[in-house]
């Protein structure tokens, strides 16, 4: 089964995920959580929290994503 399962990286879109089982679907999508999480501290330690914030209202484009 852990043979099944597939790069999140590698997936051109969300429903090329949905060809999988669910379980599996899952599995992609709780890497994927882990993989923006490990990103937005890695933002948060380059550029600091107080300037992070003021980019985002400057371009506040995805701000959900961020925060």
């Amino acid at each position: 089964m852990a043979t099944d399962i597939p790069e999140p990286q590698m997936l051109k879109s969300w429903e090329e995920a949905f060809q999988y089982p669910i379980p599996t679907v899952r599995h992609v999508e709780q890497e994927l959580r882990r993989d923006i999480e490990s990103n937005k501290e890695k933002l948060r330690s380059l550029v600091g929290w107080g300037r992070l914030r003021t980019v985002l209202i400057c371009n506040p484009v995805d701000e959900a994503y961020f925060v």
